[in-house]
């Protein structure tokens, strides 16, 4: 920065936790850059403005992120800030995530009306997430739970909870425990339960190529997650291939190597494909083509079809 004073206009989504991204953001920007001023703007997307319809129904990846992309690419704001589970595996052409937060707690989390574990949810009890890769790991171990979609910012969950539309709710621990509302978690689900979703717990932060904002954002990126996002959002990218899927898929650090798991299965029950494999830090990528490649080879085509199927009924 050379001492110069300079500004940047952050775009981000105007929810809570959205808004908790973007203030992060602009404090580790700002106080690694002398002079430099970030501006919030907040931007709208289709998956803001239509809060009913279910995300599986909704027939298109990126509602989350294509608005803000959009704003980028037209000039209007320098950078913009996600969470980087919403964000597909192809990013509009000539964009990048040039940096990420360190990872918060990945796992997910349930909220229960009686019990402390899912383990208690009674036969047929309703269990509320808008996830597929949810749906499709908790239907292996308990086919009999019913599964209700889920939607709106975070108060409007837990007021749907409390008012008794369902037993259950999951949410992603990050999220929770960003807003504050940790004490009121009855279970971290362990990894082994529910594996995570490509890039939960971690913030994402998308410039242009090459422009200067993206030399000013990379000062503050976490090498040690970046290093494993790669390794997820290339497994997303061989077995998405931009699609939603049921697709779980987690990396981390053991020792000098990455090792990264995945899972692929149906949201309406029965066996999960899983797979994993682990290799130098370095590899991150190639590990993750070929994690999906495995998936794929085990049957993962066929649930991706469905996918695309049930996207195209959707739209």
């Amino acid at each position: 920065m050379n001492g110069e004073a300079s500004l940047l206009k952050l775009g981000t989504r105007g929810s809570p936790l959205a808004m908790w991204q973007a203030r992060w953001a602009k404090a580790a920007l700002e106080s690694a850059h002398r002079g430099l001023k970030v501006e919030i703007v907040e931007v709208d997307s289709a998956g803001d403005v239509d809060l009913k319809t279910p995300l599986v129904q909704m027939g298109a990846v990126g509602i989350f992120t294509k608005t803000l992309e959009h704003e980028l690419l037209e000039g209007r704001i320098d950078l913009a800030v996600h969470s980087l589970k919403d964000v597909p595996a192809q990013l509009a052409e000539g964009t990048e995530i040039v940096a990420v937060s360190e990872r918060e707690d990945p796992r997910d989390v349930i909220f229960l009306r009686e019990g402390s574990s899912y383990e208690d949810l009674p036969v047929g009890a309703k269990v509320a997430t808008g996830s597929l890769r949810r749906r499709a790991q908790l239907r292996a171990l308990r086919p009999d739970l019913e599964m209700v979609a889920l939607r709106g910012n975070l108060n409007t969950r837990w007021r749907k909870f409390e008012e008794g539309q369902f037993d259950a709710m999951i949410l992603a621990a990050a999220g929770v425990i960003r807003l504050g509302w940790a004490d009121r978690i009855s279970q971290y689900i362990p990894l082994e339960v529910l594996l995570p979703a490509v890039g939960q717990g971690i913030v994402g932060i998308q410039t242009l190529q090459e422009s200067d904002a993206a030399e000013i954002v990379g000062v503050i990126d976490h090498a040690e997650t970046h290093a494993r996002a790669r390794a997820e959002r290339s497994l997303l990218a061989r077995v998405a291939g931009g699609c939603v899927v049921p697709l779980a898929g987690f990396a981390e650090l053991v020792g000098d190597k990455l090792r990264l798991r995945a899972r692929l299965g149906s949201p309406e029950g029965g066996d999960l494909l899983v797979a994993e494999a682990a290799g130098p830090v370095a590899d991150a990528m190639a590990i993750g083509e070929r994690v999906g490649a495995e998936l794929l080879d085990l049957g993962g085509g066929e649930i991706v079809a469905a996918a695309k199927a049930l996207a195209r009924r959707s739209t």
